[in-house]
Protein backbone atom coordinates (compact mmCIF):
# COMPACT_ATOMS: atom_id res chain seq x y z
CA UNK A 1 0.00 0.00 0.00
CA UNK A 2 1.17 3.51 -0.73
CA UNK A 3 2.45 4.87 2.59
CA UNK A 4 0.92 8.26 1.80
CA UNK A 5 -2.62 6.95 1.49
CA UNK A 6 -3.53 6.42 5.18
CA UNK A 7 -2.31 9.91 6.12
CA UNK A 8 -4.11 11.48 3.17
CA UNK A 9 -7.36 9.66 3.95
CA UNK A 10 -7.17 10.79 7.56
CA UNK A 11 -6.72 14.41 6.48
CA UNK A 12 -9.20 14.23 3.58
CA UNK A 13 -12.27 15.87 5.23
CA UNK A 14 -10.18 18.79 6.46
CA UNK A 15 -8.44 19.19 3.09
CA UNK A 16 -11.80 19.30 1.28
CA UNK A 17 -13.01 21.91 3.73
CA UNK A 18 -9.88 24.02 3.21
CA UNK A 19 -10.20 23.81 -0.58
CA UNK A 20 -13.87 24.78 -0.38
CA UNK A 21 -13.11 27.82 1.78
CA UNK A 22 -10.53 28.92 -0.79
CA UNK A 23 -12.68 28.29 -3.88
CA UNK A 24 -16.35 28.58 -2.88
CA UNK A 25 -17.09 25.58 -5.09
CA UNK A 26 -17.28 21.94 -4.06
CA UNK A 27 -16.52 20.85 -7.63
CA UNK A 28 -13.32 22.92 -7.68
CA UNK A 29 -12.48 21.76 -4.16
CA UNK A 30 -12.83 18.10 -5.15
CA UNK A 31 -10.59 18.68 -8.21
CA UNK A 32 -7.94 20.36 -6.06
CA UNK A 33 -7.92 17.57 -3.48
CA UNK A 34 -7.65 14.97 -6.26
CA UNK A 35 -4.74 16.90 -7.80
CA UNK A 36 -3.11 17.13 -4.37
CA UNK A 37 -3.26 13.36 -3.99
CA UNK A 38 -1.65 12.90 -7.41
CA UNK A 39 1.12 15.30 -6.35
CA UNK A 40 1.97 13.40 -3.17
CA UNK A 41 1.20 9.88 -4.40
CA UNK A 42 4.16 7.60 -3.86
CA UNK A 43 6.00 9.99 -1.59
CA UNK A 44 6.72 9.04 1.97
CA UNK A 45 5.58 11.48 4.64
CA UNK A 46 7.59 9.78 7.39
CA UNK A 47 10.31 12.43 7.39
CA UNK A 48 7.85 15.34 7.49
CA UNK A 49 7.31 16.67 11.01
CA UNK A 50 3.78 17.92 10.31
CA UNK A 51 2.16 15.99 7.44
CA UNK A 52 -1.13 17.88 7.86
CA UNK A 53 0.60 21.23 7.34
CA UNK A 54 2.47 19.85 4.34
CA UNK A 55 -0.80 18.71 2.74
CA UNK A 56 -2.42 22.08 3.57
CA UNK A 57 0.45 23.74 1.70
CA UNK A 58 -0.05 21.54 -1.36
CA UNK A 59 -3.81 22.19 -1.40
CA UNK A 60 -3.41 25.95 -0.88
CA UNK A 61 -0.86 26.35 -3.67
CA UNK A 62 -3.03 24.35 -6.06
CA UNK A 63 -6.00 26.52 -5.09
CA UNK A 64 -4.05 29.71 -5.74
CA UNK A 65 -3.34 28.51 -9.27
CA UNK A 66 -6.96 27.51 -9.87
CA UNK A 67 -8.35 30.80 -8.46
CA UNK A 68 -7.02 32.70 -11.47
CA UNK A 69 -9.04 30.70 -14.00
CA UNK A 70 -12.05 30.66 -11.65
CA UNK A 71 -11.95 34.45 -11.45
CA UNK A 72 -11.95 34.74 -15.25
CA UNK A 73 -15.02 32.49 -15.42
CA UNK A 74 -16.83 34.56 -12.83
CA UNK A 75 -16.14 37.78 -14.71
CA UNK A 76 -18.32 36.53 -17.60
CA UNK A 77 -20.86 34.75 -15.37
CA UNK A 78 -24.50 35.66 -16.07
CA UNK A 79 -25.89 37.55 -13.06
CA UNK A 80 -24.49 37.44 -9.51
CA UNK A 81 -22.11 34.59 -8.70
CA UNK A 82 -22.75 32.97 -5.31
CA UNK A 83 -20.73 30.21 -3.64
CA UNK A 84 -21.97 26.67 -4.09
CA UNK A 85 -23.94 25.44 -1.06
CA UNK A 86 -22.39 22.62 0.91
CA UNK A 87 -24.66 20.39 2.97
CA UNK A 88 -23.42 19.75 6.48
CA UNK A 89 -23.28 16.01 5.93
CA UNK A 90 -20.59 16.60 3.26
CA UNK A 91 -18.30 18.35 5.75
CA UNK A 92 -16.52 17.16 8.86
CA UNK A 93 -18.66 19.58 10.85
CA UNK A 94 -20.70 22.71 10.27
CA UNK A 95 -19.21 26.00 11.32
CA UNK A 96 -19.19 29.75 11.05
CA UNK A 97 -16.06 29.63 8.91
CA UNK A 98 -18.08 28.33 5.92
CA UNK A 99 -21.24 30.36 6.49
CA UNK A 100 -22.71 31.76 3.29
CA UNK A 101 -22.16 35.30 4.60
CA UNK A 102 -18.44 34.70 5.03
CA UNK A 103 -18.10 32.80 1.76
CA UNK A 104 -19.69 35.74 -0.09
CA UNK A 105 -17.38 38.21 1.67
CA UNK A 106 -14.30 36.16 0.78
CA UNK A 107 -15.07 36.77 -2.89
CA UNK A 108 -13.96 40.40 -2.41
CA UNK A 109 -10.39 39.41 -1.63
CA UNK A 110 -7.42 38.79 -3.88
CA UNK A 111 -6.10 35.24 -4.10
CA UNK A 112 -3.27 35.79 -1.61
CA UNK A 113 -5.46 37.80 0.78
CA UNK A 114 -8.03 35.01 0.80
CA UNK A 115 -5.40 32.33 1.40
CA UNK A 116 -3.79 34.27 4.25
CA UNK A 117 -7.17 35.01 5.84
CA UNK A 118 -8.41 31.40 5.65
CA UNK A 119 -5.15 29.87 6.84
CA UNK A 120 -4.90 32.24 9.81
CA UNK A 121 -8.56 32.62 10.83
CA UNK A 122 -9.87 29.14 10.09
CA UNK A 123 -6.81 26.92 10.61
CA UNK A 124 -4.87 29.00 13.12
CA UNK A 125 -1.58 29.16 11.26
CA UNK A 126 0.83 31.90 12.36
CA UNK A 127 1.83 34.52 9.80
CA UNK A 128 5.38 33.13 9.68
CA UNK A 129 4.02 29.66 8.87
CA UNK A 130 1.72 31.08 6.19
CA UNK A 131 4.63 32.97 4.64
CA UNK A 132 6.57 29.72 4.31
CA UNK A 133 3.54 27.88 2.92
CA UNK A 134 2.94 30.50 0.23
CA UNK A 135 6.57 31.27 -0.52
CA UNK A 136 6.29 34.94 0.46
CA UNK A 137 7.90 37.09 3.14
CA UNK A 138 6.62 37.26 6.70
CA UNK A 139 5.79 40.95 6.18
CA UNK A 140 3.85 40.20 3.00
CA UNK A 141 1.79 37.53 4.77
CA UNK A 142 0.94 39.90 7.61
CA UNK A 143 0.05 42.70 5.20
CA UNK A 144 -2.18 40.43 3.09
CA UNK A 145 -4.04 39.28 6.18
CA UNK A 146 -4.36 42.86 7.43
CA UNK A 147 -5.85 44.01 4.11
CA UNK A 148 -8.27 41.08 4.13
CA UNK A 149 -9.36 41.73 7.69
CA UNK A 150 -9.85 45.42 6.94
CA UNK A 151 -11.92 44.60 3.84
CA UNK A 152 -14.35 42.12 5.40
CA UNK A 153 -13.81 42.03 9.18
CA UNK A 154 -16.45 44.58 10.18
CA UNK A 155 -19.13 43.15 7.90
CA UNK A 156 -18.31 39.63 9.01
CA UNK A 157 -18.84 40.65 12.65
CA UNK A 158 -22.10 42.34 11.66
CA UNK A 159 -23.61 39.05 10.53
CA UNK A 160 -22.74 36.97 13.58
CA UNK A 161 -25.99 36.00 15.30
CA UNK A 162 -27.06 33.30 17.70
CA UNK A 163 -28.35 30.06 16.22
CA UNK A 164 -31.58 30.49 18.19
CA UNK A 165 -32.19 33.95 16.73
CA UNK A 166 -31.35 32.75 13.22
CA UNK A 167 -33.75 29.80 13.51
CA UNK A 168 -36.51 31.96 14.99
CA UNK A 169 -36.38 34.44 12.12
CA UNK A 170 -36.21 31.60 9.59
CA UNK A 171 -39.34 30.05 11.13
CA UNK A 172 -41.14 33.41 11.10
CA UNK A 173 -40.14 34.01 7.50
CA UNK A 174 -41.60 30.63 6.49
CA UNK A 175 -44.79 31.20 8.48
CA UNK A 176 -45.45 34.63 6.97
CA UNK A 177 -44.58 33.40 3.48
CA UNK A 178 -46.94 30.44 3.67
CA UNK A 179 -49.72 32.66 5.03
CA UNK A 180 -49.25 35.23 2.27
CA UNK A 181 -48.66 37.85 4.94
CA UNK A 182 -46.63 40.58 3.18
CA UNK A 183 -46.89 42.93 6.16
CA UNK A 184 -45.61 40.21 8.48
CA UNK A 185 -42.70 39.52 6.15
CA UNK A 186 -41.80 43.19 5.96
CA UNK A 187 -41.81 43.44 9.75
CA UNK A 188 -38.92 40.99 10.12
CA UNK A 189 -36.81 42.53 7.34
CA UNK A 190 -34.17 45.17 8.01
CA UNK A 191 -34.63 48.56 6.29
CA UNK A 192 -31.55 47.85 4.16
CA UNK A 193 -32.44 44.24 3.33
CA UNK A 194 -31.03 42.93 0.05
CA UNK A 195 -31.62 39.72 -1.90
CA UNK A 196 -29.21 38.28 -4.45
CA UNK A 197 -30.21 35.31 -6.61
CA UNK A 198 -27.84 33.12 -8.61
CA UNK A 199 -29.40 31.25 -11.50
CA UNK A 200 -26.44 31.46 -13.84
CA UNK A 201 -27.24 31.35 -17.55
CA UNK A 202 -29.73 28.50 -17.11
CA UNK A 203 -32.45 30.25 -15.13
CA UNK A 204 -34.04 33.63 -15.62
CA UNK A 205 -34.06 34.93 -12.04
CA UNK A 206 -33.44 38.38 -10.59
CA UNK A 207 -30.07 39.29 -12.08
CA UNK A 208 -29.79 42.50 -10.10
CA UNK A 209 -30.09 42.80 -6.31
CA UNK A 210 -33.59 43.23 -4.93
CA UNK A 211 -33.49 45.97 -2.28
CA UNK A 212 -35.85 47.11 0.46
CA UNK A 213 -38.45 45.32 2.62
CA UNK A 214 -41.39 45.94 0.29
CA UNK A 215 -39.65 44.71 -2.87
CA UNK A 216 -38.05 41.71 -1.16
CA UNK A 217 -41.30 40.62 0.50
CA UNK A 218 -43.23 40.92 -2.76
CA UNK A 219 -40.48 39.09 -4.65
CA UNK A 220 -40.93 36.03 -2.42
CA UNK A 221 -44.71 36.19 -2.50
CA UNK A 222 -44.71 36.48 -6.29
CA UNK A 223 -42.24 33.63 -6.62
CA UNK A 224 -44.28 31.41 -4.35
CA UNK A 225 -47.50 32.12 -6.25
CA UNK A 226 -45.88 31.69 -9.67
CA UNK A 227 -43.70 28.65 -9.02
CA UNK A 228 -45.78 27.01 -6.26
CA UNK A 229 -42.61 26.24 -4.38
CA UNK A 230 -42.30 24.67 -0.98
CA UNK A 231 -39.47 25.49 1.45
CA UNK A 232 -38.27 23.24 4.25
CA UNK A 233 -35.60 23.96 6.89
CA UNK A 234 -32.22 22.29 6.52
CA UNK A 235 -28.62 22.90 7.53
CA UNK A 236 -26.09 23.96 4.94
CA UNK A 237 -22.80 25.82 5.23
CA UNK A 238 -22.93 25.25 8.97
CA UNK A 239 -26.12 27.27 9.47
CA UNK A 240 -29.92 27.08 9.23
CA UNK A 241 -31.11 27.46 5.64
CA UNK A 242 -34.08 26.58 3.46
CA UNK A 243 -34.25 23.79 0.91
CA UNK A 244 -36.59 25.01 -1.83
CA UNK A 245 -38.72 22.59 -3.87
CA UNK A 246 -40.99 23.28 -6.83
CA UNK A 247 -44.57 22.04 -7.02
CA UNK A 248 -43.43 18.73 -8.47
CA UNK A 249 -41.13 18.10 -5.53
CA UNK A 250 -38.00 18.85 -7.54
CA UNK A 251 -35.12 20.42 -5.64
CA UNK A 252 -34.78 23.97 -6.98
CA UNK A 253 -32.30 25.71 -4.71
CA UNK A 254 -31.10 26.78 -1.29
CA UNK A 255 -31.97 30.02 0.45
CA UNK A 256 -29.60 31.53 3.02
CA UNK A 257 -30.01 34.62 5.15
CA UNK A 258 -27.94 36.84 7.41
CA UNK A 259 -29.29 38.51 10.54
CA UNK A 260 -28.36 41.82 12.13
CA UNK A 261 -29.99 43.56 15.10
CA UNK A 262 -32.89 41.11 15.23
CA UNK A 263 -33.90 41.43 11.57
CA UNK A 264 -33.05 39.73 8.29
CA UNK A 265 -30.59 41.91 6.39
CA UNK A 266 -29.40 39.66 3.57
CA UNK A 267 -30.78 36.81 1.47
CA UNK A 268 -28.69 34.67 -0.87
CA UNK A 269 -30.73 32.43 -3.16
CA UNK A 270 -28.67 29.79 -4.97
CA UNK A 271 -30.70 28.43 -7.88
CA UNK A 272 -28.15 27.55 -10.57
CA UNK A 273 -28.83 23.84 -11.32
CA UNK A 274 -25.09 23.22 -11.65
CA UNK A 275 -24.64 24.16 -7.98
CA UNK A 276 -27.58 22.24 -6.53
CA UNK A 277 -27.04 18.81 -5.04
CA UNK A 278 -29.76 16.71 -3.35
Amino acid sequence: MNATLPVFQEELPRLRRLAYRLMGSTADADDIVQDAYVRVHGRTLDGIAHPGAYLDTVVTRLALDKMKSAQRRREVYVGPWLPEPVLDERTAAGGEDISMALMVLLERLSEKERACFVLHESLGYAHAEIAEMLGISHAAARQAFSRAHKAIGAERARYVSSRAQHERLLDEFLRFLEAGDVAGLMAILAPGVRLQADGGAKLHVARKPVDGPDRVARYFQGLRARENFDATPCRANGEPALRVLTGGGRLTGYLFMAVHAGAIERFWFVLNPDKIRP
